[in-house]
């Protein structure tokens, strides 16, 4: 029953483009009111689509812009409430320095942990915990990474980078727990620094075409890109052109890909450092119990209550024989869902042009996310089970609400939800 209860309020909210979004940018350069003129944007990490923007705010100052962003990863209690949480560098208006805050995505509001005492550029959280920051090429000790206290500010020397020009950004990769570090435009630099102390650093000769300095990086567990013929996990990239590309660990770096309103300094996704989720299934009907020969409508909630985003998500239904002339609606292959339903994940994303919000569809479903599929038939009074499994591509966490039954032709049931 709490199941059902908690798919449905997800499903309330799951059209809010903000609300429990994956992939998130920043950009250092505004903070205005509009979408597209914001300081933290929105992103389908899959197809790289802008989704929306908004302002960020900081009580009694003055944001404007940010420079780097970062997720907490995924730690295990008494950790969990951090999961998700937004670190970002701030540039406030007459202060000196950069000020590291969270960010809440729901209203835009930032907390202020501390001044970081320098210009810092980029932010990454190695798998234990530990956050990192770089500073960039104008801060006063320029080129240079830092352990930093997450719930301070308080920076500690981990070693000097000195490679590249313009653009500092590091990313931490959990495969093989390391941070890369790319700097400089026409120029660029790409190596591996070792996670730990004494952080050795080892270049990395780029293969293929970059687009300039490198603005954002972040590794993404969940979706191989391809690069000619390989495809393997890697960085998401953005650049100076307003665009993203992709990175292998050897150096192959992808041509540009999607367009942005702005270059995007940093870059957060969220859901941990695996692709770990939990798909569950609710099922339900305002009656349950019809009298035979009347229509019958059953509601299949799917959510995920994982860190990442489930992966090309499937349905499969099975309806008691008491049910005949079965539609549905909220599949791919309506009304043809039944026996396998690819749920159509619908979002809300900001049309600049248009300036309203207009239907996008994903091909996963994100963190805290659910979509609802109607079936319509007609009932024939007599009692059965509706059976309905959830699965994806991605690593299931608690496979036991994977799939759910529920009855119908129970009277105790009729007008309510299971």
């Amino acid at each position: 029953m709490l199941r059902m209860h908690a798919a449905i309020a997800f499903a309330l909210i799951a059209m809010s483009p903000m609300a429990n979004a994956q992939l998130w940018g920043t950009s250092p350069f505004q903070n205005g009111a509009q979408p597209e003129q914001g300081a933290l944007y929105v992103y389908d990490p899959d197809t790289l689509t802008w989704i929306d923007g908004k302002n960020v705010t900081l009580p009694g100052f003055t944001i404007v812009g940010i420079t780097g962003l970062t997720t907490h990863p995924r730690l295990a209690p008494p950790d969990e409430a951090n999961n998700g949480k937004l670190y970002a560098i701030l540039k406030v208006s007459a202060v000196s320095g950069r000020v590291l805050a969270t960010i809440n995505p729901a209203d835009g509001l930032a907390t202020q942990i501390g001044n970081l005492g320098d210009n810092f550029s980029s932010l990454s959280f190695r798998e234990d915990g530990q956050l990192f920051g770089v500073t960039g090429n104008g801060a006063t000790v320029p080129e240079t990474m830092y352990l930093i206290d997450k719930a301070t500010a308080a920076k500690t020397l981990a070693t000097p980078l000195g490679a590249g020009a313009d653009g500092d950004i590091i990313a931490y990769n959990p495969v093989d727990d390391f941070f890369y570090h790319w700097s400089g435009n026409s120029t660029v630099v790409y190596e591996r620094i070792q996670s730990t102390a004494p952080y050795t650093i080892t270049n990395i000769p780029i293969i293929g075409t970059t687009n300039g300095e490198t603005f954002g990086a972040v590794w993404d567990p969940c979706q191989p890109r391809t690069i000619g013929s390989v495809s393997a996990l890697g960085f998401i990239g953005s650049n100076i052109s307003s665009r993203f590309n992709y990175w292998f660990t050897d150096g192959t770096v992808s041509a540009s890909v999607g367009s942005n309103p702005d270059d995007m300094r940093g870059l957060a996704l969220v859901g941990g450092y695996a692709c770990d989720v939990d798909l569950g299934v609710g099922i339900g009907s305002l009656n349950p119990s019809p009298a035979p020969g009347n229509p019958i409508v059953i509601d299949i909630v799917v959510d995920n209550a994982g860190e990442a985003r489930a992966m090309t998500p499937t349905l499969a239904i099975t309806l008691p024989p008491s049910v005949s002339a079965a539609t549905t609606s909220g599949c791919v292959e309506d009304p043809n869902g039944i026996p396998s339903c690819t749920p159509r994940i619908m979002v809300q994303r900001y049309d600049i042009a248009t300036t309203i919000y207009v239907p996008f569809q994903l091909s996963n479903l994100w963190k805290g996310r659910a979509v609802t599929i109607t079936v319509n038939g007609t009932y024939d009074g007599n009692a059965g089970d509706v059976v309905a499994t959830a699965a994806s591509g991605s690593n299931e966490t608690e496979p036991a609400d994977n799939t759910n039954s529920y009855r119908l032709g129970d009277l105790l049931l009729r007008d309510s939800f299971e």
